[in-house]
């Protein structure tokens, strides 16, 4: 994928680290999560049309979320403003 003008605080990664092998395109961004004020690590990642959000909040998955906006499929710029948008509405942390 060619360089893209991130929006702010949305850095681009080497690799998903979730399963590198798979070669998806993954961004990460740090968000204060409002219920314990820990920053804490949101991964867009996927291949274009098919773009997931991981929030890493935790030792396991009991404190992690992942989640689209399906059925639209936004690219991987719309879909960092769309988690920007989640988190301004306090609605990315549940």
């Amino acid at each position: 994928m060619a360089d893209l003008e991130l929006p702010k605080g949305w850095v681009k990664q080497k690799e998903w680290w979730g399963n590198p092998s798979l070669g998806l395109d993954s961004y990460m961004k740090e968000f204060i999560n409002p219920f314990t004020f820990c920053k804490v690590p949101v991964f867009v990642f996927g291949k274009f049309p098919d773009i997931l959000y991981c929030i890493h909040a935790g030792a396991n998955s009991s404190y992690s979320g992942s989640g689209c906006f399906y059925p639209l499929k936004p690219d991987f710029i719309e879909f960092m403003n769309m988690v920007d948008a989640l988190h301004k509405k306090k609605q990315l942390f549940k």
